[in-house]
Parts: C-alpha cells; sequence; structure tokens
C-alpha cells in the first residue's frame, strides 16, 4: 500500500505540473491579484488591495520576492501556488500516516486531492487559497505531534501561529480549534504551568489577529460590494425560512461537489462515508474535534456574515473533511463484510476515474485565453483602430500590457478600458465619431451572464458597424467592426 501511496503522490505533482507548464492566460482574479503584486510595496501589502482584492500579506510579500526576482510571466507567479500544492499532498500523506495504521483508509481521499479539477485548479492559480489548505494541514499535524509543551515546542508555535495569521486568513479557525484543544487538555489533567502557557501562546496569536484586523480585515468586511456579492454564501446554522433551508442544503452539498465530485455517485460516496466517519469518530473525541471544530468555527462565522463560503474559500477545510471520509472508509472496512467492502471499493475506484483532473494528462486546463486573442489582434490590427476592452477584460489586459515581462508583444494603439457605466454605442459616436473600424475585445465569458454582456455590447456596436473578422479562444474572444456606408 506504501506502493500505492507513493504511486499517488508522483501522478498528482507530475499533473500539477504539467497543467503549470501549459501556461494557461490569467484568471480574472489572478490578474488584479498580481496587479497588486506589481504595483505595490510590500509594505502596501500591510494595507487593504485594490481591484476588489484580498489576499494575506505574507502570500503577497511572496509573489512580490518572485516576481523580482524572475519577473513577472505566467509560469514564474504561479510557481510558489505550486509549491503550496505539492505540499499540501506531501502533509496530508503525512497527517494520514500519523492518524492511521496503513495508508489503507486514506488512499481514497487522497487520490481525491490528487486529481480533483478544484484542487488541480487552484494549484496553478494566483490566489491563496492551495496556501490555505497547506497551512490548516500543517498546524494539524503540529498538533498530533505535540504531546510535551518544551521551551523549544513552545516557541515553534508561537512563531508558527504568527507567521499562519499573516499568511493564511482561515488559519485563526484551526488555531482556535488548536488552542482550545490543547488548553482543555491542561485543564482536566490539572497541568496548570502548561494551561498557563497554552493561555499565553494562543494571546500572542490573538494580538496577532487583533492587529490584522485592525489593519486590513475591518475594511475589507465593511465594503457593501464584497458583501452584497457574497451574501448568498453565508452559511445559515439555523435555517428559519425555506429560502434559508435551500441555501443551507446547497452550501453543504458544495463542499462535497469540490471535493469529491460533480456526479450523483460522487454525493453518495462522499457523504456516505463523511457520516460514517463522523459515527467512527464519536469515541475519538480529541481527532473530532481537532478535525471538525474548524469547520465548526468558519459555518458559525458564515452565519454572521464575517466569512463567504463562495467554494474557493472553503478550500482550507477540505482536506479536513476528506479525513473524515478516511475515518468513515475505515470504519466501514474494519466491519470485514464482503458484501461491504467490495461495492466500498467499486464506489471509490469509480468516483476517482471520473475525476476531470485526468484528462489534463493529454489536453489543455483553460479558463479565459485573453493572451492568444491580443496576439491575433496585435497581428492584424491597423493604426488608426479603436480597441475597446470590455469590462470584465480591463484586468487582464491591463497586467498584460502594462506589467508583464513580455509587455511589449501585448501593446495596443488606441485602447480605451470600458467602465460599467459607459455604453459602446454612446462612446463610439461621442469620443470616436470618425473611427472606421473598432475592436471590441472580450474575456471572463465563462458563464451565460457573462456571455449575453458581450453580446449586449456588440449588438451596440453593430448598430452603426458590420462584424468583419473575429477571434475567439476559450473564455475569450475579440471582434473586429467596420462603419457601415
Amino acid at each position: 500500500m506504501n506502493r500505492m501511496v507513493y504511486l499517488l503522490l508522483f501522478l498528482g505533482i507530475t499533473l500539477r505540473i504539467l497543467v503549470l507548464l501549459q501556461d494557461r492566460s490569467l484568471f480574472l482574479d489572478e490578474a488584479n491579484v498580481v496587479r497588486n503584486v506589481a504595483e505595490k510595496t510590500p509594505i502596501e501589502f500591510f494595507q487593504p488591495l485594490d481591484y476588489q482584492q484580498y489576499a494575506p500579506p505574507f502570500f503577497m510579500a511572496v509573489e512580490k520576492g518572485i516576481s523580482n526576482l524572475l519577473g513577472n510571466t505566467e509560469l514564474h507567479l504561479r510557481l510558489p501556488i505550486l509549491l503550496y500544492s505539492i505540499v499540501l499532498l506531501l502533509l496530508f500523506w503525512r497527517v494520514g500516516s500519523a492518524l492511521f495504521d496503513r495508508p489503507t483508509p486514506y488512499l481514497f481521499s487522497l487520490a481525491l486531492l490528487c486529481f480533483g479539477v478544484f484542487f488541480i485548479r487552484y494549484s496553478t492559480e494566483v490566489k491563496q487559497y492551495m496556501s490555505d489548505g497547506m497551512i490548516a494541514l500543517l498546524l494539524l499535524l503540529l498538533s498530533l505531534k505535540t504531546d510535551r509543551l518544551s521551551s523549544n515546542r513552545m516557541l515553534l508555535w508561537v512563531l508558527v501561529g504568527s507567521f499562519a495569521v499573516w499568511f493564511s486568513m482561515p488559519s485563526v479557525f484551526v488555531l482556535a480549534t488548536v488552542g482550545f484543544y490543547f488548553m482543555w487538555s491542561a485543564f482536566q489533567q490539572k497541568d496548570h504551568p502548561t494551561l498557563f502557557k497554552w493561555i499565553a501562546i494562543a494571546g500572542i496569536w490573538l494580538v496577532n489577529f487583533a492587529v490584522y484586523y485592525i489593519l486590513i480585515l475591518r475594511n475589507d468586511l465593511s465594503k457593501d460590494v464584497l458583501t452584497d456579492y457574497h451574501s448568498t454564501y453565508f452559511f445559515p446554522i439555523l435555517p428559519a425560512s425555506f429560502e434559508a433551508l435551500e441555501r443551507f442544503f446547497k452550501l453543504s452539498l458544495s463542499f462535497f461537489r469540490t471535493s469529491v465530485g460533480y456526479t450523483i455517485l460522487a454525493y453518495i460516496t462522499g457523504i456516505g462515508l463523511f457520516l460514517a466517519g463522523c459515527f467512527a469518530l464519536r469515541k475519538r473525541k480529541g481527532f473530532l474535534f481537532l478535525l471538525g471544530f474548524p469547520i465548526v468555527l468558519c459555518l458559525l462565522a458564515s452565519s454572521l456574515g464575517y466569512y463567504s463560503l463562495i467554494p474557493r474559500l472553503t478550500l482550507f477545510f477540505l482536506p479536513l473533511l476528506l479525513l473524515f471520509i478516511s475515518f468513515g472508509f475505515e470504519f466501514l472496512w474494519k466491519l470485514e463484510k464482503r458484501w461491504i467492502q467490495i461495492p466500498l471499493v467499486l464506489l471509490c475506484l469509480i468516483t476517482i476515474t471520473q475525476q476531470k483532473a485526468w484528462e489534463y494528462f493529454f489536453k489543455p486546463f483553460e479558463i479565459e485565453e485573453i493572451r492568444p486573442v491580443l496576439t491575433q489582434v496585435k497581428a492584424n490590427i491597423q493604426a488608426d483602430d479603436i480597441v475597446l476592452i470590455h469590462q470584465e477584460a480591463v484586468p487582464a489586459v491591463a497586467f498584460y500590457q502594462e506589467h508583464h515581462a513580455n509587455k511589449k508583444e501585448f501593446q495596443l494603439p488606441n485602447v480605451h478600458f470600458m467602465h460599467w457605466s459607459e455604453s459602446e454605442a454612446k462612446l463610439l459616436s461621442q469620443k470616436y465619431p470618425n473611427a472606421n473600424r473598432v475592436w471590441l475585445v472580450a474575456s471572463h465569458i465563462v458563464s451565460d451572464v457573462n456571455r449575453q454582456e458581450v453580446n449586449a455590447a456588440a449588438k451596440a456596436i453593430n448598430e452603426d458597424y458590420q462584424v468583419i473578422e473575429s477571434f475567439e479562444e476559450t473564455g475569450a474572444k475579440a471582434i473586429l467592426f467596420e462603419k457601415r456606408d
């Protein structure tokens, strides 16, 4: 079974490296993050970011260091994220080894981490979600390895916990769990010196978080645009209406959809093993608390409107959920009944083979390929052409034209970045009345809503112009219009 673990780790790491080397274009949110990286100094990362972005200061500082050292390219900026994802896989393996006598119980969960498309995407995207999961597992592993609080171990917890606060915001849920767990253990054992040490450690963590909240979080939480956008992702712990009940089940199912899979079979397997894991841990309250309480605290914060459960923000606790699934697998396997074991293995194997990420061994993983669209526009543009950048494409185009290491390749003449309040037809008639040819460049075409917005913009231009050419890639396109006679 150890060989199976090594094979899964090898394939999971190889897949992540391959997807990184595919070098896809920057996604909208990535572009906004790296614009902050390029435009701000490290000290400014300890203030709210621009472009409606949030990322922890230490995370941003690492990106800044890589940017200065290697240059602003997609591959360089994503390299730290790849490393976080590899460390996460290795930490999951080490945690599994600490929790189980044999690898069998956590093989299925490890395979889901290795080949789940949700995990593959955020292993190669310049956002902090993979580092959130890595920090959560690191803190859990340290907890499992802590039996006596020596002076060195106390210093380690102070340093690691303080670093975690500034590197991963949801780490506070795990740190609170760790602090409560060890303080309660010391209290029960009447070990007052250890209790006071843990109170001191937790106090230092709390001071770090208080400063962090004052400098950054307080401002972000007060933005109506963010709270309005995430309002449907706040978890109703006690649903008091049909709408709240619907949201309760929708959000609960999303945890399994992102971690186990999108099929009915995946839901059955994931939820069934999770419930079996909860049942199995009823007599192992320490493990139940360490794995479950960070999730409970997160749901509580969400119910109060302080934490969104939009899927990418839940990545930090998905490895913990997968460990529940591992305990469920172990519980059912140890029943030693063939009529349970055989269907269990079949369900797990089918669920793993249904993971979409397998296909990225053989084809590119793409979201919105704005870069080749810009290349096509540059190859076909004329000096007097007007280039309108659709609102959703502004972040990526701004990065490629202003900050990319090879920005000269993406420079276009007469570029106008559209604002949400602007009308294409009105803009052309008032500001560019003599324009003979007009380009509309759009990206982030990832949903029906986005597609309708781009179509509406094209229709507005089409009143006075006609389409003569278009270039389209995954999630991005450019349309060339010429004025009607």
